[in-house]
């Protein structure tokens, strides 16, 4: 079935069978219902436009194409995609995936502006020479464009991953995806193929921070009902609704601490499986703060609460001190310190000269004894902790290549 450049203000598909593949390439959807519908063979949205578009308990038994598609607000609830399923250059605004099985190859990446730039600009200079039968698709696809690129320019964005699957981790990609502005909660990532810069915060944590903004949004969400041919369908009204409330909604009952801290772990793995190591080492260091933060004592017990007091201490000592064993730098400029400021410190204090007190504090900080007038032991303490900081950091650095 083919709806090749079609235009629909409302489109229902809901428990439509399409038998022989369907296909949307570069049709204009403003509110589309696939809800319930069955794609038996291969379903291509192929620069498809939505607006509001419902694919809930759909059926996609063979591929799936959503490659340069636009899904301003798209939802994909209790849905297996049988087949590979392609989101290649993809733009959106709000992008959910509830309770999805991924059972192929998956591909999930934006579209980059300034690409999408030159395709508009390209675009507009061919403008001027289609034919009469080929201005009304010119006209669409300018249309298509512009509509894209207002969306990319505009960086409130979100994508939620919650309860989704994927059967086989390692053939799926995300490149290039906002994932500051995605959440993964109870989704596990950990196998797959991360190809992005990440260093600021997951939707999840954002949302987990700001309970206040998040009321606030989920006040200002509404669900507007609509009635055509005695069916009751429902969309978003975009007017009056705010994504990261939509987001909310759908996360809020899972969003705890102990959640959030396996989305870091999980994110972290998966940057280390595609050895992308500096993300990685970002996300080790948010893990163990957001594991530093959890550390509560519910009990009244003043034992129980002086442990968790000074297990706090000495995380908070760690990770401030040597970033949780994740730099390199930080320890050796502790070891110079040491090496360099004792001696000096001594020969100020007893009148000694430098260079005897550099070797022999050089000697202690190395496990070797030396006589440093009583200074020995603070200075071999010292010495073996910067040493272990040293040879984690280096350990973590080899492991990961």
């Amino acid at each position: 079935m083919h709806f090749n450049y079609a235009k629909f203000d409302y489109a229902c598909f809901i428990v439509a069978e399409f038998n022989r593949g369907a296909d949307f390439h570069r049709a204009k959807l403003d509110k589309a219902d696939f809800r319930a519908a069955s794609f038996k063979k291969v379903a291509n949205f192929w620069g498809t436009l939505f607006k509001v578009v419902d694919f809930e308990m759909a059926k996609f038994e063979d591929f799936t194409v959503f490659e340069e598609s636009t899904l301003e607000w798209a939802k994909f609830k209790d849905i297996s995609f049988k087949g590979a399923a392609d989101f290649t250059d993809v733009v959106f605004k709000l992008l959910i995936f509830i309770r999805t099985m991924f059972e192929d190859i998956a591909m999930f990446k934006l579209k980059d502006l300034e690409e999408l730039e030159n395709e508009l600009e390209e675009t507009r200079a061919q403008a001027g020479y289609c034919h009469i039968c080929e201005q009304y698709e010119c006209k669409m696809e300018l249309e298509r464009l512009e509509k894209r690129r207002e969306l990319l320019r505009d960086e409130s964005r979100f994508a939620v991953f919650n309860l989704v699957a994927f059967k086989h981790p390692e053939n799926v990609w995300f490149i290039d995806f906002p994932l500051s502005n995605t959440s993964f909660l109870l989704t596990d990532i950990s196998k797959t193929m991360m190809i992005a810069n990440f260093d600021g915060k997951t939707l999840s944590d954002k949302l987990l921070e700001k309970p206040q903004k998040c009321d606030e949004c989920t006040r200002k969400c509404e669900i507007r009902y609509m009635k055509r041919d005695h069916i009751l369908n429902m969309f978003i009204d975009i007017k009056h609704t705010l994504p990261e409330g939509e987001a909310l909604k759908i996360l809020q009952p899972h969003l705890k601490q102990e959640t959030v801290l396996a989305e870091y772990r999980n994110l972290r793995k998966a940057f280390e499986n595609s050895r992308t190591y500096q993300e990685a080492s970002n996300l080790f260091v948010k893990e163990m703060k957001l594991l530093g933060e959890s550390l509560k004592c519910d009990t009244p017990s003043i034992r129980r609460q002086l442990e968790v007091g000074i297990e706090k201490l000495f995380h908070t000592i760690y990770g401030r001190i040597f970033s949780y064993g994740e730099s390199v730098f930080l320890p050796v400029l502790l070891m110079l310190v040491i090496i360099i400021g004792i001696p000096v410190l001594l020969s100020l204090i007893f009148d000694a000269k430098f260079s005897n007190l550099f070797v022999n504090v050089t000697a202690n900080f190395f496990q070797i004894p030396r006589e440093l007038g009583g200074c020995e032991i603070p200075v071999r303490i010292l010495g073996a902790i910067t040493l272990g900081l040293l040879f984690i950091a280096f350990r973590r650095r080899f492991e990961r290549k």
